[in-house]
């Protein structure tokens, strides 16, 4: 992650940026939102997509918009 926006409010940014799916998210969870984003750099493509990310403050829903930057 270079950014975040509507972070969970027990983390900070520096919790998220310089990290990956899998250093923060569970590893069902990382796999999901990085095979989007693989598809994404693939297609060349946005895609949007609902996704799970599970924090120590519980579980919440994301509508995840993933789009290359050219």
């Amino acid at each position: 992650y270079t950014w975040v926006h509507n972070l969970d409010r027990a983390a900070w940014p520096e919790d998220v940026v310089g990290r990956t799916d899998f250093d923060i998210l569970p590893p069902d969870e990382a796999t999901r939102v990085a095979a989007l984003k693989r598809s994404v750099m693939a297609s060349g493509e946005a895609a949007r997509a609902e996704v799970a990310a599970t924090s120590p403050t519980g579980r919440r829903f994301y509508d995840l918009t993933a789009e290359p930057l050219r």
